[in-house]
This record gives structure tokens, C-alpha cells and sequence, in this order.
């Protein structure tokens, strides 16, 4: 999966779209950003993973939009924003369905599961956690940003829910 070239990108990666997952890479020039915090690395891909680690298994993970794989270089002499970090790092995550901001997303996935006859959170209830969590991690684009957050259908509960498809921003 080439670094520049996908289905889509930002300033940092490039995303490559397929049936089921994407698949996310960093770009060759891409935007390494100033360290906000002190997990912060600088390289946004390596945020993400280490975001997902740390939240997966808490109930603050249903709001994440679930990492399949992810590959990073093995060494403790390569640091996240080095070239060798930003070529070897790739992540490769459920696709959403839809994608949007926060609150239109939370909306759709209760409309989708009403239309489909699944049982889901209600849309309110879901916007509420995630003004809770992006308060919680000081992630305001989650909230903000129309391409930060999506809807994917948790096949565990068997329903749709909106997520956070762009996370440890």
C-alpha cells in the first residue's frame, strides 16, 4: 500500500479504502505534529496504536473504531517519528460505512439500526459519551471535525454504532 497515493489523506496519511477495512498508512512528507501531551509521540499513526492499547479493553473502547492489525518497526533505536518508524508503521482497521461529524454520525447509526431492525444505543446517549471522552483526552477535532468520526457495524452486539474512525488527534 504506497504512502502517497490512496483513496484518501490528510496531512499526516494516506488511507486506502477497501470492502471491509482500511488500511492507513504515513505519508512520506507527512505532517509530523508537536508533541501536545506527554504520551503524545509526534507521529499520529503510532498515537492511535498506542491509544487503542491503552482504551481497548475499557468501556471508553466501544467509542473507537476497532484496530485489526497493525505493524510498527521492533526496535527500541527507532523512534516514532524517525523515517524508518513513518515507512514501516501501518494500521489496519474495520471501515466505517458512513462518515461525518460526531453528532451526524450518532444520529445515523440509531436511524440505520431502526431502519435494519437492530437494537443500538440512542443517538443522544452516544454523542454524550463522546463529549465525555474528548473532553477526558482534550481531543476537540473528534467533536468538530467532519472526517474524524463514522458508523461500523459491531458484529458482537449486532447493531450499528458510531465511532471515532480518527483517534489520539
Amino acid at each position: 500500500f504506497d504512502r502517497n497515493h490512496g483513496d484518501g489523506h490528510g496531512a499526516t496519511k494516506t488511507v486506502h479504502i477497501l470492502d471491509y477495512i482500511v488500511v492507513k498508512r504515513h505519508q512520506k512528507y507527512g505532517y509530523i505534529p508537536e508533541r501536545r501531551n506527554a504520551k503524545a509521540t509526534g507521529n499520529q499513526l503510532i498515537d492511535e496504536i498506542n491509544c487503542w492499547e491503552e482504551l481497548a479493553n475499557e468501556p471508553e473502547g466501544d467509542l473507537l473504531c476497532p484496530l485489526f492489525k497493525y505493524f510498527t518497526s521492533k526496535s527500541d533505536k527507532v523512534s516514532a517519528t524517525s523515517e524508518t518508524m513513518q515507512r514501516n508503521v501501518v494500521i489496519i482497521a474495520q471501515k466505517a460505512v458512513k462518515v461525518g461529524s460526531a453528532e451526524r454520525m450518532c444520529r445515523k447509526a440509531e436511524e440505520m439500526n431502526r431502519e435494519n431492525g437492530y437494537r443500538g444505543e440512542n443517538a443522544n446517549s452516544r454523542y454524550r459519551k463522546f463529549e465525555e471522552l474528548s473532553a477526558k483526552k482534550n481531543w476537540r477535532d473528534v467533536l468538530y471535525n467532519g472526517g474524524n468520526c463514522g458508523v461500523i457495524f459491531d458484529y458482537e452486539k449486532k447493531c450499528y454504532k458510531a465511532v471515532i474512525i480518527d483517534y489520539a488527534l
